[in-house]
């Protein structure tokens, strides 16, 4: 009897569970605090305990949902990953945030079969908006939408 029905969300919860119990005995080397006067370690500790918590809640799917076995590796689409990953990274200090997000998305959107062109420039437009919106002005990084110098 095997007891693990679905591999995909086991290897998931797995993952989510070591990353946060990681960052948990990372945190505990800081200052954690109160909540009324948290130290440095107080957010991380949070973050270690929600994703450890998330971990566990899809470990404990996996072993009583719907049979689901984990599909082959494809090193296809590992390789197009990674591309788009160096490709953001190359593009966006030369042409800005929002080109790179572009390129990235309609890069990796290779990577399955399910979209077609609409639907990777509509992903990629949307994302761009988001980050631009939330990395660039609520968080305010110093990375610029659009490098206007070189185009």
């Amino acid at each position: 009897m095997q007891i693990i029905r679905n591999q995909k969300d086991f290897g998931a919860g797995l993952m989510f569970t070591a990353i946060g119990l990681g960052y948990g005995v990372a945190a505990i080397g800081y200052g954690i605090g109160s909540p009324e006067r948290p130290g440095p370690g107080f957010f991380p500790a949070l973050l270690a305990l929600a994703s450890t918590g998330l971990g566990l809640a899809v470990l404990s799917k996996s072993l009583m949902g719907p049979r689901a076995r984990l599909e082959a590796f494809n090193p296809r689409v590992l390789g197009i990953v990674v591309a788009s990953v160096v490709a953001f990274g190359l593009i966006i200090p030369l042409f800005g945030m929002i080109p790179a997000i572009v390129i990235a998305v309609v890069i990796s959107s290779f990577g399955t079969r399910q979209f077609n062109w609409q639907r990777r420039l509509a992903t990629a437009a949307v994302l761009a908006v988001l980050c631009v919106a939330l990395f660039v002005y609520v968080l305010g990084l110093p990375v610029k939408p659009l490098n206007w110098e070189l185009m």
